[in-house]
């Protein structure tokens, strides 16, 4: 969803389709910001899954700011008695369990690769040196 759909046209896709893509910015500038709305209430409560991709360490501002609107959010889904299940990922939390606990105020636990059940080819890698050319 972005910011360019008239609100209408947001009204119908939170309505109507089972998969709802949003950026920070759209969940807290329209979402959170609509949140006295009949139809957006309704959308909140029955939400099952939230994935949040790419959750990084966030710094200064932008992390704090990330922190206050997904609690935000997680407490805007309980008032309305809904408890959805959170799926986050990254490759490049050093402590994945403490960064979610501190950005989202609740624990998470780890599904680490060794629970990946998705296919693996083997991999070969080349690497190639170029000829070098003469100097003029």
């Amino acid at each position: 969803m972005t910011g360019t759909l008239a609100v209408k046209q947001k009204k119908n896709i939170i309505k109507n389709c089972q998969v709802i893509i949003m950026t920070p910015d759209i969940i807290h500038a329209w979402l959170l910001a609509n949140i006295g709305d009949k139809e957006i209430m309704k959308f909140v409560a029955s939400i099952l899954l939230v994935v949040v991709d790419e959750v990084h360490t966030y710094t200064g501002v932008f992390g704090s700011n990330s922190a206050f609107l997904f609690r935000r959010l997680r407490h805007l889904m309980a008032v309305a008695d809904n408890s959805p299940q959170f799926i986050c990922a990254s490759a490049t939390i050093a402590n994945p369990e403490v960064h979610l606990k501190n950005l989202f105020g609740v624990q998470f636990y780890l599904i680490g690769s060794e629970l990946d059940t998705s296919p693996r080819y083997e991999v070969e890698i080349l690497l190639v040196k170029p000829p070098r050319i003469a100097d003029f």
